[in-house]
């Protein structure tokens, strides 16, 4: 293990040294290697990832003829050709580092947009937990751009997988999963852009209310103030008339 630990530094070291040599070829193998080393490669604990890479092993003709297939395999737009298959890309290895996003809207319509980025990535994450690999807390979802009142309903729904818990807890937020997986959301945190909206909303009920009792406490004051005001008015007619 201290060795495996050890090398893989080290592939990164050679790598990033040939990658400024003319041995470009080289250079890439050692960077695929260090990508499989380090579990990188998405092919590895994919099994649909893993169909699709070997069916371009034999060409580009064999490749998904757009991103969707690997988006739905659970590939997103931020993964390169060394993350999800850890081999050569099968137009040149110079096309290995290329992140899906940067592929133009004509192959990847869905990266191309932010919207899009943000949908594949949170189906990644579905995937990879239907397969045993969730994240240890919900920071993950948030950093896609999650919110505390997401569900897995909600961030999962086109995956067709249910909560890696069950289905009973499907429409379960963010909020509900408890400190220990999801601080920010937690009521102790109260650091997330949903709480923060919750506790704004509160304030803003609280300042509505607090204005419509002082408009009802201005009112009563005038029809108060009017009543002393013609009893004012009837005391002086009275003493006028006494005169």
């Amino acid at each position: 293990m201290i060795s495996q630990m050890l090398f893989v530094p080290l592939a990164l070291l050679i790598a990033t040294m040939l990658a400024g040599c003319a041995v470009s070829d080289l250079a890439n193998q050692a960077m695929n290697y260090a990508a499989n080393q380090l579990g990188f490669v998405r092919a590895d604990d994919n099994p649909a990832i893993k169909t699709l890479c070997d069916a371009c092993d034999t060409g580009l003709d064999t490749c998904p003829t757009t991103c969707q297939g690997w988006l739905d395999a659970g590939a997103n737009c931020d993964d390169s050709w060394n993350g999800i298959c850890g081999t050569d890309h099968p137009s040149g290895a110079e096309f290995n580092d290329d992140q899906l996003k940067d592929t133009g809207a004509d192959y990847c319509s869905p990266c191309s947009t932010a919207e899009g980025q943000k949908t594949a990535a949170f189906h990644s994450l579905c995937v990879d937990c239907s397969l045993g690999k969730c994240p240890e807390t919900c920071q993950a979802w948030l950093d896609k751009g999650a919110t505390c009142a997401d569900s897995w309903s909600t961030l999962c729904s086109g995956s067709e997988v249910d909560h890696p818990q069950g289905a009973q807890y499907n429409s379960d937020p963010l909020s509900s999963s408890g400190a220990a997986f999801c601080p920010p959301c937690s009521e102790e945190g109260m650091t997330s852009s949903e709480y923060y909206d919750e506790a704004k909303d509160e304030a803003k009920d609280a300042y509505d209310e607090a204005l419509h009792e002082h408009a009802e406490a201005l009112k009563e004051f005038g029809e108060k103030h009017d009543e002393a005001m013609h009893e004012h008015d009837e005391a002086l007619k009275e003493s006028a008339e006494k005169r």
